[in-house]
């Protein structure tokens, strides 16, 4: 049985991957990887094998067995050490606009094993150089070693998590986007890839926290009136903070965290109480003109200040009357 420290460390240690230079796929160290990682993303060196213990090879033992038996799916590939690049940047692309999977080198097209013939190092160096070179964006798939039967299979992860869709492969001289058809990676259709355009995240930096804007520095008033008659969803009679602050957070007005709740930026904008000990607004820059034409300039200009959504007794900005 593994020490209890060696459980803790297991259990404790962070499995999610961190976005860098590379891209946002996935960083695991591989288990027994001595090559190191690229320095953007890569972790500390993994502790000695002995710190892991043998429960988590067990483990691992047992996962790589289920996929065996599962045989190729559409989250599952099977290869031979030896494999060229292009069919690994080929699966990458389609798991990677897929919901992720795993690639599993040194085993048969039926699930019988041969092994790597190569060392751990020249294996996760090659697998690394493919998908850095031949991936649009660039990502660092995970990588793991798992002996069975005397064989040493290499696991490529890729996560179910990748917002920058499209990515393509290269194919001799062009970028290629791939889906999982069944167990086989096929070239995306145009309908397929404009989907996956579709579907690719946008970072939104305005939904940053608000340093020092917690949840009282929000007009309530505002947002009664916001959610029940702008929205016509009002919060239920009795309503207590948590109720509040679980609807805030829904509706991406606030970031809920360990440490407490902060205003994200539309939050404040729109709900933010005008105090001297609050942050500043940073206000929005209006402008009515009399036509679509912007050259005779405009009839009517404000910066607005302050929260931005109004209560029912409220008269609209000067720009907006003017305006309609």
């Amino acid at each position: 049985m593994p020490g209890v420290e060696a459980m803790r460390k297991r259990w404790v240690a962070p499995r999610a991957g961190r976005a860098g230079q590379y891209g946002t796929a996935g960083v695991y160290p591989p288990r027994g990887w001595t090559g190191g990682m690229p320095e953007a993303v890569g972790r500390p060196p993994p502790a000695a094998a002995a710190d892991n213990g043998c429960q988590d090879e067990d483990m691992n033992r047992t996962e790589l067995l289920g996929l065996l038996a599962g045989g190729e799916n559409a989250r599952v590939a099977f290869h031979r050490d030896g494999a060229p690049p292009e069919r690994l940047a080929r699966d990458l692309s389609a798991l990677l606009n897929f919901r992720g999977g795993k690639i599993l080198f040194g085993v048969a097209d039926d699930g019988g094993l041969s092994g790597l013939a190569r060392s751990r190092e020249d294996f996760g160096a090659w697998v690394l150089g493919v998908a850095g070179r031949d991936l649009q964006p660039r990502v660092v798939p995970s990588l793991d070693f798992v002996e069975l039967d005397g064989r040493v299979v290499g696991v490529v992860g890729v996560p179910a998590y990748n917002p920058d869709t499209p990515y393509r492969a290269k194919q001799d001289a062009a970028w290629v986007a791939f889906v999982r058809a069944g167990s086989a990676s096929r070239a995306a259709s145009r309908a397929q890839e404009g989907r996956l355009y579709r579907t690719a995240a946008v970072v939104r930096y305005d939904l940053d926290p608000v340093p020092g804007a917690g949840p009282e520095r929000l007009d309530r008033k505002r947002l009664e009136h916001y959610f029940g008659t702008v929205l016509g969803r009002p919060m239920p009679a009795g309503s207590g903070r948590e109720a509040w602050l679980r609807r805030l957070a829904d509706a991406d007005f606030l970031r809920l965290a360990a440490d407490g709740a902060v205003a994200t930026m539309p939050g404040w904008l729109a709900f933010g109480k005008e105090s001297r000990r609050g942050p500043r607004q940073a206000g929005i820059a209006a402008a009515a003109y009399p036509g679509r034409d912007q050259g005779t300039g405009p009839i009517a200009a404000e910066v607005i200040r302050g929260p931005l959504a109004p209560l029912s007794a409220e008269t609209p900005r000067g720009v907006a009357r003017t305006a309609d």
